[in-house]
């Protein structure tokens, strides 16, 4: 994370120098040549002297300056050291480096937060998110309704981990991923902000847990689902769950946790670029995983631990290639590094009248 220092600048004046002159007589006065030569002389002497004493008064404007320079280098590291103690806010990025607007990103003895403080920005993406606020309000209300149903057992039915429902004609029933049992089935717990994921100006929105009983799992720093505005339409771009969730880091990249089993996870470091929904012309939301995410990086377990860095687009496909096999020691120093990155979210709570509403 980029943190702005100013830094004064200082000029030091060079000592003014006189230049000494040297007068010559005629060469037909003898005498008047002689004369002028010692009047030179006098007067180079008295140049001399003036030029010492402007000497002397420049290396004093000099030491003044070097004591200026002195007190406005401790002025500043005093205030540097002040500054420290207080939160900092990172400088903004730009879309050119691939990573996130960290503009309100803060910073308080290591732990790093995003906080989204803009009254007027944050009211002007829920009119634009309103059918982001819809889906979830929907999403909702479907799971609801699947709550305590019984089945009977010689009808086909799909099941999952939140509801069985009798469904001859599908074998999979959407039902929500985990993320409709993080927060317990109470929409007051649903949390959102909104961030610049790739700083092209646009701001994407996240929903969150803002409390999560399950804190080992998460810590406030996962977003589950996220919808990003793709030529003025509202677009699903990520669905996780249980064993899928993602979150920022502090060095501006997006991290995807995803889990197969034991033998099969990892972590994914990615960027994000809207542009790569706009050209695909498919708008439809999606049910699960994500969309508009692009690999940079990728730390996990194959049956073995592997890092995968470099142009890859099939992870599978570099999964396999013992190249990116690393040891035990290196995965977890790895491991460690990315997982230090996380970043808390002062969630904004789901509006209330629209829970109401629902």
């Amino acid at each position: 994370m980029a943190t702005t220092i100013l830094a004064a600048g200082c000029s030091k004046p060079a000592a003014e120098n006189k230049a000494v002159e040297t007068k010559s007589g005629s060469d037909t006065d003898w005498a008047t040549e002689i004369n002028s030569t010692e009047n030179a002389e006098v007067d180079a002497e008295t140049d001399t002297s003036a030029t010492d004493t402007d000497a002397a008064t420049g290396t004093a404007d000099i030491e003044t300056t070097d004591e200026a320079q002195e007190d406005t280098a401790t002025q500043e590291e005093a205030a540097t050291e002040e500054a420290s103690d207080e939160t900092t806010v990172p400088e903004t990025t730009t879309a050119s480096d691939g990573t996130f607007d960290r503009t309100y990103l803060e910073e308080n003895n290591g732990q790093y937060t995003y906080r989204l403080t803009d009254q007027a920005l944050i009211e002007k993406y829920n009119e634009l998110y309103a059918d982001a606020f819809a889906s979830v309000i929907d999403s909702y209300n479907y799971v609801m309704e699947q709550q305590n149903q019984s089945y009977n057992t010689g009808k086909d039915y799909s099941g999952s981990s939140l509801v069985l429902r009798d469904n001859k004609e599908n074998s999979f029933m959407k039902t929500g991923s985990y993320y409709e049992m993080d927060y317990n089935f109470d929409l007051h717990n649903v949390g959102y902000t909104y961030v610049d994921l790739d700083s092209d100006g646009t701001y994407e929105m996240l929903f969150g847990v803002m409390h999560d009983s399950d804190s080992e799992w998460s810590n406030g720093s996962v977003f589950e689902r996220a919808f990003a505005l793709v030529d003025g339409k509202v677009v699903k771009i990520c669905e996780g769950g249980s064993r899928e969730s993602f979150w920022l880091g502090s060095d501006g990249y997006i991290y995807n946790y995803g889990s197969g089993g034991a033998a099969y996870w990892g972590t994914e470091r990615m960027h994000f670029d809207a542009a790569e929904i706009a050209n695909s012309m498919d708008l439809r939301d999606i049910d699960w995983g994500n969309r508009g995410f692009m690999g940079d990086e990728y730390l996990g377990y194959y049956e073995r631990p592997i890092h995968i860095t470099g142009d890859y687009t099939d992870l599978y496909t570099a999964a396999q290639d013992t190249k990116n096999d690393i040891t035990e020691d290196e995965f977890n120093t790895l491991n460690d590094e990315w997982d230090s990155r996380q970043i808390i979210i002062d969630w904004i709570q789901f509006p209330d009248n629209l829970i109401k509403n629902s």
